[in-house]
């Protein structure tokens, strides 16, 4: 009697039960927003250490800028050599990690220690100098100068950039000299500057 009743209810009022998710389907879904999830995030940490290296030696293009500018027309300091001493940027392999704007204020034409410190510029999210050379872009690579520091000097009125840079135990003379920058993922960036006082960022130009 009751089936006979249940049959006379029309098809569009039973009360059909929903099918649930199974075990599995719920597993197949949770994989899937793990990968996903895990996609976005290397993608996430790759673009970070990009803009993150980016900045950074667009930061060391401003500093040499900076120096250019100081040296060549602004600062003045008391200085028993000069009233307006050379501005200069001073770059070491060892440590790797900063780099030193700086006055030479005792004329020397380098860097002599921290009486001379202007600002201690120190890279972050592990970035590190990873070399420092001269003449790449003037040999085309085919003479590439090894550097072990450097410094980039710029003289009153001149807007000439002057090297002193030390090549194993002697000075070196290049032409052109290239700080060359790596984040911790193994991507590189380069500043390059000219004695003509041109200063300009890119990638790497002698990728070995």
């Amino acid at each position: 009697m009751k089936q006979k009743l249940i049959n006379r209810i029309p098809k569009s009022y039973r009360i059909i039960p929903e099918r649930g998710f199974t075990i599995i389907e719920l597993l197949v879904v949770i994989g899937i927003i793990g990968l996903l999830s895990s996609v976005t995030l290397a993608n996430y940490r790759d673009v970070s250490a990009r803009i993150s290296l980016e900045n950074l030696v667009q930061q060391m293009a401003i500093i040499v800028r900076q120096a250019q500018v100081y040296g060549i027309s602004v600062a003045k300091t008391k200085n028993v050599v000069s009233e307006y001493p050379p501005y200069g940027v001073h770059f070491n392999t060892s440590p790797a990690t900063s780099f030193i704007l700086f006055v030479d204020n005792d004329g020397s034409g380098q860097y002599s220690g921290q009486s001379e410190d202007v600002e201690i510029i120190n890279l972050k999210n592990n970035n590190v100098i990873s070399g420092l050379s001269g003449n790449k872009i003037s040999s085309s690579c085919l003479n590439i100068l090894p550097l072990g520091t450097l410094d980039i000097i710029f003289t009153r009125p001149n807007p000439e950039a002057v090297f002193y840079a030390i090549s194993g135990e002697s000075q070196a003379y290049p032409s052109d000299v290239e700080i060359t920058v790596k984040s911790p993922d193994g991507l590189y960036r380069e500043v390059s500057v000219w004695s003509t006082g041109q200063i300009s960022v890119g990638n790497e130009a002698c990728p070995s």
